[in-house]
């Protein structure tokens, strides 16, 4: 059985992520909140696609605009910007409050982003699902509290704008290593390639599409929803608890299998439930199963990071995700308020997503990263002379077989994204090559104390301590032409 054990700066991370989600799923879709804001139905919609739209267009446009270190630095203050605004949403006249909510959505981005980079970074590998449970915790125990003792739209938002102002605090922002951070293994074979990102892709679309599209359905239901029972929020958590003990190895895969399933259960229940009787139970349900699905989503994005970029990974993951989400939001609007066949085609639609979902899952787990153990870097025997390998701490030397490591060129491109100079990076493929101290120097026509400045220059531009993990940061990251 796993614990919630975990470092402080996983810690912090797990609270700003529970913060950020939050701020954004009582913005967005708790209905003692929304129902006052708008006088409406149509309108209450528009705020909710509002501010998923702004999310999306922002995780768009953030790959272009700036590195992941920049992003890091840019997620606190972004986030006290959309908490100083937060409670404007009162203020502002009622046909202006969905374009407000497109700007929080907007100005949230940045920080959805900056939670990815932080759990590629600075989580640990077997801490990650951990950290994502703990949020899930959170914005569920919020979203509980809100919604059994409704307050005024003010008070309600006044808390809001303090959440995400604490979560901008707890933002672990100096725990978070730069570039050269060290990845956790080098994978047998590229686990990124375009079969595999296309059925992630896919799998995650189909899944938030079919919560959409059950959210959709059940909408009235939902605004109208005063305070939701017990039982929601200790099946949240025992999910939680449930995915904690699946934290470790391959036996992640069941979170993958859990999720459509739990939510072909939800819709099976409203579908029989004609006067809505079971509506409760079916949100719990759904939130349960969106509680596996978005653990499942996050953790593998930060596996998939290790391959194609922290900020291609998780915008392009989320991008499909929230738009997945929003367009089945808005399908499921629609035809809940048609006629029975407009209901009965939503159905329809809705078992076809979690079918679809349910059919590539086999392929999603067996060819995820921790489906198969870590490829290690293979060592050899020490060598004899003693000069294969640099310890800067007491001098001793390890030799490293890195024949498999692949061709100078693309070696090159993969280390000119830690800025090396034309003779470090000489030295820097040396080394990955497995030639001895003796050898670069005379190669390279330097002497060993020249060298040695070279090594020490490249280990700290890199953030590596040997030969092994400079391997580990060289292929950390996507060569520059593969951007």
């Amino acid at each position: 059985m796993g614990t919630f054990r975990v470092s402080p700066v996983s810690l912090r991370l797990s609270l700003a992520f529970g913060g950020l989600l939050s701020w954004a799923f009582v913005l967005s879709f708790l209905g003692p909140l929304v129902q006052t804001l708008v006088t409406e139905r149509a309108v209450a919609l528009g705020l909710t696609l509002g501010f998923l739209g702004g999310h999306a267009l922002g995780l768009f446009v953030i790959p272009a605009v700036g590195r992941e270190e920049r992003l890091v630095r840019f997620a606190r203050p972004a986030l006290m910007l959309c908490a100083l605004l937060t409670p404007l949403s009162v203020m502002v006249p009622e046909q202006s409050r969905v374009l407000l909510f497109l700007l929080l959505g907007g100005l949230s981005a940045p920080f959805s982003i900056a939670v990815g980079v932080g759990l590629v970074r600075a989580v640990p590998e077997g801490e990650r699902t951990r950290v994502t449970g703990i949020a899930a915790v959170c914005c569920s125990s919020v979203f509980y509290l809100l919604g059994a003792w409704p307050l005024p739209p003010l008070a309600m938002l006044t808390i809001m704008a303090i959440v995400a102002l604490g979560a901008s605090i707890a933002w672990p922002a100096a725990g978070i290593r730069p570039q050269g951070a060290i990845a956790p293994f080098v994978r047998a074979g590229r686990m990124a390639d375009r079969s595999y990102l296309l059925s992630f892709a896919g799998f995650e679309a189909s899944v938030f599409f079919a919560v959409g599209m059950l959210l959709g359905l059940t909408y009235p239901s939902v605004l109208h929803a005063g305070s939701e029972p017990p039982v929601i929020f200790v099946a949240s958590v025992v999910a939680v608890l449930s995915v904690a003990a699946l934290a470790e190895g391959s036996r992640r895969y069941v979170i993958a299998l859990l999720a459509p399933l739990l939510l072909g259960v939800s819709l099976s229940l409203f579908i029989i439930s004609d006067d809505c009787s079971l509506c409760m139970m079916v949100r719990g349900l759904t939130r349960v199963g969106v509680i596996f699905a978005g653990i499942f989503l996050w953790t593998t994005l930060a596996d998939l990071a290790v391959d194609v970029g922290e900020r291609r990974a998780f915008a392009v993951g989320l991008v499909s995700v929230v738009a997945s989400l929003a367009l089945g939001l808005a399908i499921g609007r629609m035809l809940s308020a048609d006629t029975a066949i407009g209901r009965l085609v939503g159905h329809g639609v809705t078992v076809t997503a979690l079918l679809t979902a349910g059919a590539i899952s086999p392929f999603v787990i067996s060819r995820s990263g921790w489906s198969r153990p870590p490829s290690p870097v293979r060592t050899a025997p020490a060598s004899p002379e003693g000069n294969s390998e640099l310890d800067l701490g007491n001098g001793s030397e390890t030799s490293v077989d890195f024949s498999a490591a692949g061709s100078n060129e693309g070696m090159a491109s993969r280390l000119k994204r830690f800025g090396l100079s034309d003779r470090e990076l000489d030295v820097a493929l040396l080394l990955l090559n497995g030639q001895k101290w003796d050898e670069i120097a005379d190669t390279l026509g330097i002497s060993r104390n020249t060298l040695k400045s070279h090594v020490r220059s490249i280990y700290r531009k890199t953030g590596a301590r040997n030969r092994q993990e400079l391997l580990l940061q060289t292929f950390a990251h996507p060569a520059d032409d593969q951007r």
